[in-house]
């Protein structure tokens, strides 16, 4: 093992004159470099604490350029949502309930219910939809703001009601689709009248598999 001990004289060495400041083409481009990340680290900041909101998302959602598709058989329906769509599923009565979520910000939720019904639900299609319709506005404490009478839809075998409730500002519209043994509930709530996003969609919605 070799060890180096300080010298107990020093030699002085002749000095060497060094231009040590940057050529100006080096100093713009590290202040172009430095700005740059400001501008990244002000970005992430606004989209992600200042104004996390989401509705960059849910714009381009509306223009149909970000859609994400959820299609399951076994949930037997397809959608497409402004964000990667997240499914949860808890017990029910009749069986399991399937939710399939977006929520592209606190503002936003877009979202589809999947529930079992009994065998004879479409048979008496008019107070299965409107328990339903009063039901999901009672669970978050909204005041009905619009409501239609169910339609029976002979040709797809389906029966629809659409009902719009709000609570502090926010809209929750909805749209209940009865098949023969499970009703869907497609669900947007938006800050707001506007109906944009609720219309994109439900335009995307599809019942797969037997109705």
């Amino acid at each position: 093992m070799s060890q180096v001990i300080d010298p107990s004289e020093t030699e002085p060495l002749d000095a060497i004159l060094v231009d040590d400041r940057p050529s100006p083409v080096a100093l713009a481009a590290t202040w172009a470099v430095v700005g740059l990340l400001g501008l990244l680290v002000l970005w992430w900041a606004w989209t992600h604490v200042i104004n996390p909101s989401g509705g960059s998302e849910v714009e381009r959602f509306i223009k149909g350029d970000n859609g994400h598709l959820y299609e399951s058989l076994r949930d037997q329906f397809r959608v497409e949502l402004p964000t990667d769509p997240r499914r949860h599923e808890q017990p029910g009565p009749l069986g399991p309930i399937v939710v399939v979520d977006s929520r592209p910000g606190p503002d936003y939720l877009f979202a589809v219910i999947r529930e079992p019904e009994p065998a004879t639900a479409l048979e008496n299609y008019v107070p299965t939809l409107n328990t339903a319709a009063g039901s999901l506005a009672e669970q978050v404490h909204g005041e009905i703001v619009s409501q239609f009478d169910p339609i029976p839809i002979p040709i797809n075998h389906v029966a629809i009601k659409d009902i719009v409730f709000r609570k502090a500002g926010r809209y929750y519209r909805n749209r209940l689709i009865l098949a023969t043994d499970r009703l869907y509930t497609l669900q947007v709530m938006v800050k707001g009248k506007d109906d944009a996003a609720f219309t994109a969609m439900a335009k995307t919605f599809t019942v797969l598999g037997p109705r």
